[in-house]
């Protein structure tokens, strides 16, 4: 890839394609992307052809036969039309940007260009969108689910809009997404600012849904409804529109239905406020909307809720409310027009923050950061089992940075010199000596590798602390298990990250367990409940293994029985059993790309099965600050 990082920060000019079947009337968030990279000196071409069908007609798409016939055809009608034109544009783009909504689209750029870094701007799941609006529970929205992760799963880098949404991703995608905000247009900067009230104008565009709370909005235009001094303006349609429209009987309002994209920017600085998003919902608490970035641009005054996203992301250049309440929005609008509170626009410097230049500078150090990132997959032979647990495992791992890694129970290292190599400096403890003598010629056959091996955690400084601790398949073989984790939580540095996996549901106990020094096996639930108790945040679990890992753990038990038919098992303690477990099923190190390819089709088949299987993968963050 071309775009490579100068010494000053920047980077030399990309090929870009802009692709997809967005529609920037709908979604302007297309367009401020766009602007931004052309504006930092990188050549952009659009391949582009609206699918003509909202969010909301995707989403009610998929609950009929008639309607997934409908999109299925809007679909190929436009593909059709994309791939004649990626064909007038040959070669190899650096980057492929494809545009919001293109859960679909993303197959179909990395078909067309299978060697370009692909971005993928995700903002919301489709899954999400339809629960925030009701449309979607049980099947369908598993199934629009499974359409997301899909989707995510093709995407080198995701674009989100805030630390919140990022939160919100399945785990294993989280490392290769990126915050980048919203941002407006440079037509919303160039609007002539409003002619000083009275009267005090206040206006709302966007679509009536839960999460922006419209009738929050009606019930405060009720309550200034003898007010002459306020008046409302609102624009736009949605399920809530009626109620909206009841709540706000007998107030100084216009309705407006629908605005074209072009004229947009001119209404709303025509207005003094711009009223944001007033919701309640889970939703509602994470995002920050498109309207509160283009009023800012256009010189409004931002009135939206009290989230932790908005005012991370607008600072005191807006007013706050909390969510749900109108009798405080009726009262901030109230003072305003008396005066009491100060008509005083953000400041240049806070809104220019959300300009399309401004806005892409996380996108392009992400992209440049993507490029430098190691491939994991190549090293030591992972056995079977460990493939599917490594498929989970390997986004987190390879988008670390490099960093200080504690690695409690590497057995024979193929994990450590998979870090070792990526440029990480390496501390494992590993309780078996044949183990770690193992390990430690594995290790040493590293150009450069940092590492130490040890043999308990004592041996480690009281105050030492790492960027990443990770334990795999390492907890269950513990009996005090919650003292284990606790000392191993204590050895992550503040807002460092933490990884783990143990075997999955106790009901599925064994011989083998009994064979290598399992003393249980694990509920999600309650593993997550463990890791929150032990001080991490951002918990979050996902079981794998469906459906291979039945048929490993069947073979596994066959080879146990027979082994303790011959020996039982009270003749060695537990701890004489865990030394010995990194013995079973050790593949020799040249058959890694054999297990590779043979276990693909089974990684392929257990992603849609984030809670069935025989392992868990846990991943967290240490508080920051502590």
């Amino acid at each position: 890839m071309s775009g490579a990082r100068r010494d000053d920060g920047s980077t030399s000019p990309m090929e870009v394609v802009l692709f997809g079947s967005y529609d920037v009337t709908r979604h302007p968030r297309v367009a401020v992307l766009r602007d931004g990279l052309a504006d930092r000196g990188h050549s952009v071409t659009e391949v582009n052809h609206p699918l003509g069908m909202s969010t909301a007609d995707k989403v009610r798409a998929a609950g009929s036969a008639v309607g997934t016939l409908r999109l299925a055809r809007n679909v190929v009608r436009s593909w059709v039309r994309l791939v004649r034109s990626a064909r007038r544009h040959p070669g190899t783009p650096d980057l492929v940007v494809v545009g919001y909504l293109g859960h679909f689209d993303v197959h179909l750029a990395r078909t067309l260009w299978p060697g370009s870094h692909i971005v993928l701007d995700h903002l919301v799941g489709l899954a999400d969108t339809a629960r925030d609006r009701g449309l979607a529970s049980g099947l369908k929205y598993r199934l629009l689910d499974l359409v997301d992760r899909a989707a995510l799963r093709r995407a080198d880098t995701i674009v989100v809009d805030t630390d919140e949404q990022l939160s919100a991703l399945p785990f294993e995608f989280r490392g290769r997404a990126v915050v980048v905000p919203v941002g407006a247009t440079e037509v919303w900067f160039e609007q002539k600012p409003a002619p000083p009230p009275p009267p005090l104008r206040a206006c709302f565009v966007g679509l009536f849904t839960p999460l922006h709370g419209a009738p929050v909005i009606g019930r405060a235009i009720a309550k200034l409804a003898g007010d002459d001094r306020i008046r409302f303006t609102m624009v736009g349609s949605g399920q809530d529109l009626e109620a909206t429209r009841a709540a706000a009987s007998g107030g100084n309002v216009e309705w407006i239905d629908w605005v074209p994209s072009e004229e947009l920017p001119e209404l709303v600085a025509s207005q003094h406020v711009c009223l944001g998003i007033f919701g309640t919902t889970e939703k509602a608490q994470r995002v920050v909307p498109t309207k509160v970035y283009q009023g800012l641009a256009a010189g409004n005054v931002v009135v939206t809720s009290d989230t932790p996203p908005q005012r991370r992301a607008l600072g005191d250049a807006a007013r706050y409310v909390p969510p749900g309440d109108a009798d405080a929005l009726a009262e901030l609008l109230r003072r305003m027009a008396d005066g009491e509170e100060p008509l005083q626009p953000a400041a240049a410097d806070a809104a220019d923050r959300f300009r399309p230049s401004s806005v892409v500078g996380p996108l392009l150090d992400e992209v440049a950061a993507t490029t430098k990132r190691p491939n994991l997959a190549a090293g030591p032979a992972l056995p079977p089992n460990a493939w599917l647990r490594f498929d989970v495992l390997r986004g987190h791992l390879e988008s670390l940075e490099p960093g200080r890694v504690l690695e409690v129970g590497p057995g024979r290292g193929a994990i450590a010199a998979r870090l070792v190599a990526a440029g990480h400096d390496y501390t494992g403890v590993e309780l078996s000596d044949a183990s770690r003598a193992e390990t430690e010629a594995l290790l040493a056959s590293i150009p450069g590798g940092r590492y130490r091996l040890l043999r308990s955690l004592d041996e480690l400084d009281p105050d030492e602390r790492f960027d990443v601790v990770c334990a795999f398949e390492v907890l269950e073989h513990i009996e005090d298990d919650v003292t284990a984790l606790a000392e191993w939580v204590r050895r992550v540095r503040p807002g460092g990250r933490f990884l783990m996996s143990v075997p999955a549901f106790q009901n599925r106990f064994s011989p083998h367990d009994v064979e290598v020094g399992h003393h249980r096996r694990y509920e999600p639930r309650d593993l997550v409940a463990m890791a929150r108790d032990a001080g991490l945040e951002d918990v979050e679990s996902r079981v794998y293994g469906f459906p291979l890992g039945y048929v490993l753990e069947a073979v596994r038990n066959l080879l146990a029985r027979r082994i303790q038919r011959r020996r039982p098992v009270e003749e060695e303690s537990a701890l004489e059993r865990t030394k010995r477990s990194g013995a079973w099923f050790q593949p020799p190190r040249s058959a890694n790309r054999i297990i590779e390819l043979a276990t693909w089709p089974f990684r392929l088949a257990q992603r849609p099965f984030p809670r069935t299987g025989t392992g868990i993968v846990l991943a967290a963050r240490a508080p920051s600050g502590t």
